[in-house]
């Protein structure tokens, strides 16, 4: 029963990997703001957005960390 919730842990995970890999790939590439010669506002909104999106990366990435702990934490707990 062990064995079969975390190979759906496992398969979730899994899925959840690959959506984010095909959103990544189909994202546009966007180009180096710096040598664009936007006004002042518009710099000051790419700098905002950037740090959000720094931000949300952070906690993503904490978050990855985290379910992986969990994840070696249940397998160190089985039985061979």
């Amino acid at each position: 029963m062990v064995t079969e919730q975390l190979d759906a842990a496992l398969d979730r995970l899994e899925q959840a990997l690959s959506q984010a890999e095909q959103r990544a790939a189909r994202q546009p590439h966007v180009p180096d703001p710096a040598p664009l010669q936007a006004d002042q506002a518009h710099s000051e909104q790419l700098a905002a957005d950037l740090a959000a999106l720094e931000e949300r990366h952070g906690q993503l990435k904490q978050a990855v960390a985290q379910g992986l702990r969990q994840l070696d934490e249940i397998l160190a707990g089985m039985p061979r």
